[in-house]
């Protein structure tokens, strides 16, 4: 039988696409109250329309300097309590050429690496109130493993929810919650679909929320997911002078022209 979650209070961020609305709809669907927080009202209000008594949207864009406040001040009237915080939020822009643009950083630092900021800044009263064990989980990335092309802003981004998540599960291991760090490969979500590269052992975001899902489930530390796409670029970490002077460089942009 596969793992699973049920009658918990669960905060999910970026519900309003991808692989946080499948993560909503499939704890709501397992019999969870599931707090569905995403930029897009419209599309968060057709998510309810799913399961109108255990998903509640909470239109909110968690990347403004005022997030974490406005976020903690709208739970109030929702939750005295959290048993999952499960952060898919993010952003992704690749970066081309020399002449950086710095407001690109920015932009993905703070999609990626500042919404988990607020909403743990906002939610951890409400896990620390929770009567069992509660989890943080965040959703990184499978490319932090190597250097990437024009992955500068992206990879960064993730590599610094990575490490937060880590750091943070010491801090808290104290106070009884757990941390889970997610690192997912290539998801079919309107973010990849504007990718204009090849996409190895693309997953669809259905499988994806059911593997995060079951992993949480076992409250492992770390999961990653396609072992097959994991492998390679594990390899390629472990022999740095073969990626970076020979393999890396005629994946480049500038090598296909």
């Amino acid at each position: 039988m596969k793992e699973s979650i049920t009658d918990k209070t669960v905060l999910v961020t970026g519900a309003s696409s991808g692989i946080g609305r499948e993560l909503a709809l499939q704890l709501a669907r397992a019999g969870n109250f599931v707090i569905a927080v995403g930029r897009d009202s419209h599309r968060l209000s057709h998510l309810q329309q799913a399961d109108p008594a255990r998903i509640h949207p909470l239109p909110l864009d968690l990347g403004d300097e005022n997030a974490s406040r406005q976020l903690q001040q709208a739970l109030k009237g929702v939750t005295d309590h959290l048993d999952l915080l499960l952060m898919s939020a993010g952003c992704c822009e690749y970066v081309d050429g020399i002449d950086w643009e710095p407001a690109l950083f920015e932009r993905v630092m703070r999609g990626n690496f500042f919404t988990a900021v607020n909403s743990i800044s906002a939610c951890l009263p409400l896990l620390s109130a929770a009567s069992g064990r509660p989890q943080i989980v965040g959703l990184s990335s499978l490319s932090t493993e190597v250097g990437l092309p024009r992955a500068e802003a992206y990879g960064a981004s993730k590599a610094a929810l990575h490490y937060l998540l880590d750091a943070l599960r010491l801090d808290l291991s104290h106070r009884g919650i757990d941390v889970t760090v997610v690192r997912p490969g290539f998801i079919r979500t309107p973010l990849t679909a504007n990718n204009d590269f090849p996409m190895p052992f693309m997953m669809g975001a259905d499988e994806a929320a059911q593997r995060i899902i079951q992993a949480v489930s076992r409250r492992q530390r770390t999961v990653i997911f396609p072992k097959r796409l994991w492998l390679p670029l594990w390899l390629a970490n472990k022999l740095p002078t073969l990626w970076y002077r020979w393999i890396g460089p005629k994946l480049t942009r500038e090598n296909s022209i």
